[in-house]
């Protein structure tokens, strides 16, 4: 409690409780145990600083002789008990909502991947060209596009894997941020503006953690701005200092009182009310930037707003030694034998006219079942396999191959909407074959027909 004992001696147990627990709960307590019954509960209770704590009481009746002659209570502090417990729960809800949204993102990445398609097809075609469809078609294939990105942004901000390092935009990983947070923030009335530097250097990092960390931002500013009832602005930067990349996420919002500046990267401090946040945010983003050797600074008074820094160490990535022009293989080289698997009957459709219309020769099959079959009797330049299919799956037919017949497992591409779920991630990785992520571009697709291997 923190209070000295000769302060505590003589007072009632009701004082010491928190005021919205003392009623009902310190009556119940002492109406059971002068009944002769052992009783516990929760209660807060107001700590020497001001904090309010849980506690876990155990009231048990005295007897003397068989007689009721009072009450014993114990009362023991679970306030960290109960944080540990919390995160728990909130790590098991995090992983819950990645797997959900790596389920619903897959499958909005099939029906995306052909209407993409589709629209290039008829952007290509002789209706295409019209003036009065045109206009239409290339709105399709644009908002399809943006809806391919919004989706993958979900799957990578979702991914559940180890840190990686590699080539990162920090520009890049704020756009595809406020892609994510654009619509939330349009709707709180929220003016975004974007101060980024265009000739800030790419560096090594996680993608997917340092987007979360943008996203943590982001949300804080928001759920901020809403307490403010004039105009609402949010300014993120991006700038070098030295061997330094900085970024700043900025708001006018209340501010953040001097009492709770030090606190704010604190594991489960929030100012928030109860069910709109877990104090986690910051707590996670401060431990990812210290991660990647950098820090997370605020700056902010109270009516003046608050202004997030965080500072990376410039590590230039290590670049891939680029493929010679006459290394690199025609896309538009037809002539090929194409077998096209995948159970979404739209995309297969497109996808064979779009590889006929090459030069190619191409069959199809919406299983993995089907394909096994026709590779049995039939010999494919080039094997298009859909990685998820409704009979389990095109990593099941690749090991199949693998086994008896490795030069076909050698002509196969992955086609697949879910390049981020562990189990795609680490078969993907260990197969070290070519992947074309749905939804496509025809040109990629033609490219890396092109691209296999006799």
């Amino acid at each position: 409690v923190g209070i000295p004992r000769l302060e505590l001696v003589g007072r009632s147990f009701a004082e010491l409780v928190d005021a919205g627990s003392a009623a009902a709960e310190v009556t119940a307590l002492l109406r059971d145990a002068f009944s002769g019954e052992q009783s516990r509960t929760s209660l807060k209770y107001p700590a020497a600083d001001g904090s309010v704590r849980q506690g876990s009481v155990i009231v048990s009746p005295i007897f003397d002789g068989g007689v009721l002659t009072g009450a014993l209570g114990i009362m023991r502090d679970v306030t960290e008990e109960r944080r540990l417990t919390e995160q728990v729960i909130q790590q098991e809800k995090l992983v819950a909502v990645g797997q959900l949204v790596s389920g619903i993102a897959h499958e909005l990445n099939n029906p995306l991947a052909g209407v993409l398609a589709f629209s290039q097809l008829l952007l290509a075609s002789e209706d295409g060209q019209r003036p009065e469809t045109r206009s239409a078609v290339e709105t399709i294939h644009r908002e399809a596009k943006r809806a391919g990105k919004i989706v993958n942004n979900l799957l990578t901000f979702a991914r559940q894997q180890p840190g990686e390092r590699v080539a990162v935009s920090l520009n890049r990983i704020v756009e595809d941020s406020l892609g994510l947070r654009g619509y939330a923030l349009r709707a709180a009335s929220v003016h975004v503006a974007l101060e980024l530097d265009p000739a800030l250097p790419e560096t090594r990092g996680d993608p997917s953690q340092l987007q979360q960390v943008v996203l943590n931002l982001l949300g804080n500013a928001e759920q901020a701005l809403l307490e403010r009832h004039g105009p609402r602005a949010l300014v993120v930067r991006t700038w070098r200092e030295g061997g330094m990349l900085l970024l700043s996420v900025s708001d006018n919002g209340p501010g953040i009182a001097s009492a709770h500046r030090d606190r704010v990267f604190n594991p489960f401090f929030t100012t928030k009310p109860v069910g709109q946040g877990t104090g986690l945010g910051l707590s996670i983003s401060d431990g990812i930037v210290r991660e990647h050797g950098g820090s997370i600074r605020v700056d902010s008074d109270p009516g003046r707003g608050a202004t997030f820094i965080v500072e990376l160490p410039y590590n230039p990535p290590v670049r891939s030694a680029e493929l010679p022009a006459e290394a690199v293989p025609s896309a538009a080289t037809g002539g090929r034998r194409v077998l096209v698997v995948d159970d979404e009957p739209a995309l297969r459709a497109a996808m064979k006219s779009f590889l006929s219309s090459l030069g190619h020769t191409v069959a199809v099959a919406n299983s993995g079942g089907e394909a096994g079959a026709i590779l049995r009797k039939n010999e494919y330049d080039v094997v298009l396999l859909d990685l998820r299919m409704a009979d389990g799956g095109g990593d099941s037919l690749y090991r199949e191959l693998l086994d008896r017949d490795p030069r076909q497992a050698a002509r196969v591409v992955f086609v697949t909407g879910d390049m981020q779920g562990d189990a795609a991630y680490r078969f993907l990785a260990e197969a070290g074959r070519p992947v074309l992520s749905k939804p496509f571009q025809l040109d990629d697709l033609a490219a890396v027909v092109a691209a296999v291997k006799d």
